[in-house]
């Protein structure tokens, strides 16, 4: 957890109508910061020096975004960045990212590869945290911000640093 909370703060900045490559840029930036500030449980990985897979679920723009972010540095973790052709292609991740372009059926293959299993859901559609998500985007005053539903985080034994939640909207959702 060693990137300051005023680097995580900085990310917080006004969502224009700029491009979409843009605006997954920055949530790129923000789901990088997700997971230096999220602990998953040791049995997680089989060693030290395993990656954190983010399984990325969207169009060309996502794809071309979340590039920017494979092979950062999450402590002492690399960030492995896979592109999902579907929910057998999240399989063994730990944290998914699911576009707006993806369809409902998807989506709910997608929840389901997370179900039972430490692996933090992120997402951007309208009450995706309510579908069974644990984060999701929003627009809060012209800002970019997100919820949680810690609860549900915390049935999954992941745990979030309070410098995180301290900037998310907690929701609870229905429990999947």
């Amino acid at each position: 957890m060693g990137v300051p909370a005023g680097v995580l703060l900085l990310l917080l900045v006004t969502v224009g109508h700029g491009a979409a490559m843009e605006d997954y840029r920055l949530k790129a930036a923000f789901v990088l910061n997700f997971a230096r500030y999220t602990l998953w449980p040791g049995e997680s990985f089989q060693g030290e020096g395993d990656p954190l897979v983010l399984c990325v679920s969207g169009n060309s723009a996502v794809r071309a975004a979340f590039r920017g972010v494979d092979g950062k540095s999450v402590g002492k973790r690399i960030l492995k960045v896979r592109f999902a052709g579907g929910a057998d292609g999240c399989r063994g991740g730990h944290m998914i990212f699911i576009s707006r372009e993806t369809g409902d059926s998807d989506l709910s293959r997608l929840l389901d590869t997370a179900a039972g299993r430490p692996v933090l859901t992120i997402g951007e559609k309208f009450d995706f945290v309510r579908a069974g998500g644990i984060m999701t985007f929003i627009e809060k005053n012209g800002r970019l911000s997100f919820e949680v539903n810690w609860k549900r985080a915390v049935g999954k034994n992941l745990d979030f640093s309070s410098r995180l939640l301290k900037l998310a909207v907690i929701v609870e959702g229905e429990e999947k």
